[in-house]
């Protein structure tokens, strides 16, 4: 505590708390205790347009999108598929909440920063992604914990790379080769995946290369997953929904909403986007009587049966039995 006091205010030579009054020696630190609301939200406004209406409007778009995010990812899904049934609760439950310290931890760097005041010129190009480097790199921490922090960043990067790459060649593979080529040998479909990842990779690369704002490209994935969100979640908790519902209304709530957002702005572009792939969702599979029997995913075809050839099937029942 007293490294990062004496990074940002330059001075290590009074004690923390004075013991009369109980409160903080340092003026500084007590002015900042007094104002820190107040600074937050006024530095909150100016990165993100200069009203509480324009922050209030970034911050809704990336709650959904975060949502979406989660609800949508097909890596969230393979561990679903891959975890036996009884394991599933607890895993997912135990991992969010180990997870749930890193962006509260990483996320207390941009506080920091909103605090003390930084401004989009004080970042390299005005990219408020740089905020946690800045800070890090500014308030006098020792080489061997900035290092750490750039090995958390790096795993970070390298745990994402790794997880949409497995969740492209699982796609490709599975959802693509398997269905309509299903005698493809597993060498050719290795070599498929592997070109898919190595495709997607390049198609990354150039997208971030480009130049374009990081913030803004986030927004924009985020709002091309919103349009997934409700389509899913009635796909999981509606029987009725049918295929055509399904991905009419993800085709087009990014057709319609994507370019009401691109006009009206962040916030009527999301509601645009989650109202338009609900009611054409919902409206489409009116039309059918139709009820998808949950059950039928109690059999998991050959990509995952052991020794079974092609056509055949496993009971789940039968895959939870079976040794880790």
């Amino acid at each position: 505590m007293r490294n990062f006091r004496s990074g940002l205010l330059g001075r290590t030579d009074e004690p923390d708390v004075c013991l009369v009054t109980g409160q903080s020696a340092y003026p500084d630190v007590m002015i900042l205790q007094n104002t820190i609301m107040q600074n937050v939200l006024s530095r909150l406004m100016t990165w993100y347009g200069g009203a509480p209406s324009v922050c209030a409007r970034f911050l809704l778009g990336l709650a959904f999108g975060l949502l979406a995010a989660v609800v949508a990812d097909q890596t969230f899904w393979q561990k679903v598929w891959a975890i036996r049934p009884s394991h599933v609760n607890r895993i997912f439950l135990l991992g969010g909440a180990l997870f749930y310290p890193i962006p509260i931890s990483l996320g207390m760097l941009g506080l920091v920063g909103l605090a003390y005041g930084l401004t989009l010129k004080d970042f390299p190009m005005g990219a408020i992604i740089a905020v946690g480097p800045y800070v890090v790199s500014h308030i006098g921490l020792p080489l061997a914990l900035v290092l750490v922090y750039v090995l958390v960043i790096l795993a970070a990067c390298y745990s994402v790379i790794d997880g949409g790459s497995s969740a492209m060649s699982s796609v490709v593979a599975v959802d693509i080769v398997k269905r309509y080529a299903p005698r493809t040998g597993e060498r050719a479909l290795f070599i498929i995946t592997r070109i898919a990842m190595l495709l997607g990779g390049i198609i990354a690369a150039i997208i971030v290369l480009s130049g374009a704002d990081f913030t803004t490209l986030v927004l924009t994935t985020y709002a091309l997953k919103t349009s997934i969100l409700i389509p899913l979640t009635l796909a999981i908790i509606w029987p009725r929904t049918t295929t055509v519902g399904f991905v009419g209304g993800i085709v087009l709530s990014i057709l319609i909403g994507m370019s009401l957002r691109h006009v009206y702005g962040e916030l009527w572009g999301t509601l645009s986007i989650l109202a338009i792939s609900a009611i054409v969702c919902v409206g489409a599979s009116m039309f059918s009587s139709k009820r998808f029997n949950m059950d039928s995913l109690a059999h998991v075809e050959d990509e995952i049966a052991v020794g079974g050839r092609s056509g055949s099937s496993v009971p789940s029942g039968v895959m939870a039995r079976l040794p880790a």
